[in-house]
């Protein structure tokens, strides 16, 4: 009996540790034509290598970027291997994707092939500052010199970033938090 439920257990933790897939997303389906796709690849596992991207009607304008993160819940660890490209459309229609195959506990899995649409139309100036402004937001924390506030209620504070860390400069009166809460 209790080899069985030894052989039991072995199976269950094969099974579990080889069940992970690759799963594929992007902000949308459709896409105008000048707009970038960004493409997110995440595999629950550490990944030993990738195969490049490949498919018809885009071309590669950044990727792969690779994170690893590690987190622990309960006392359970779990590893999530993410990979991200930039895509722009050659011509509008359909792009077709294939996924990379990535090689992690002794097994190649990919996300496999998916389409996404785009149209002919073009951005108006209202999205393209938009795109500009979140890339700025994106960026803006990583630049040297950059300051912040920090509100919160009646609370709040100054930082400036020192091109590693943030570093507390001072905290905020009532009567400037009340200044730029109404901003």
């Amino acid at each position: 009996m209790k080899s069985i439920m030894s052989a039991a257990l072995i199976f269950f933790i094969c099974t579990a540790v080889y069940a992970q897939d690759v799963t594929f997303r992007t902000e949308k389906k459709q896409y105008k034509i000048d707009e970038t796709i960004t493409l997110i690849f995440e595999v629950k596992a550490t990944v030993d290598s990738e195969t490049p991207l490949k498919g018809t009607n885009f071309t590669l304008i950044d990727g792969p970027r690779k994170r690893l993160a590690t987190t622990t819940n309960d006392g359970q660890t779990s590893t999530t291997f993410t990979s991200i490209y930039t895509i722009k459309a050659i011509s509008p229609g359909i792009v077709e994707v294939i996924s990379p195959i990535f090689r992690f506990n002794n097994q190649e899995k990919s996300a496999g092939q998916f389409s996404i649409k785009v149209t002919s139309d073009k951005l108006t100036e209202t999205e393209i500052d938009e795109i500009k402004f979140n890339k700025f937001k994106e960026n803006a924390a990583k630049q040297k010199d950059v300051m912040r506030y920090v509100i919160f209620e009646d609370l709040g504070f100054t930082e400036k970033f020192n091109g590693s860390k943030w570093e507390f400069i001072k905290r905020l009166s009532k009567e400037e938090i009340s200044s730029l809460s109404k901003e």
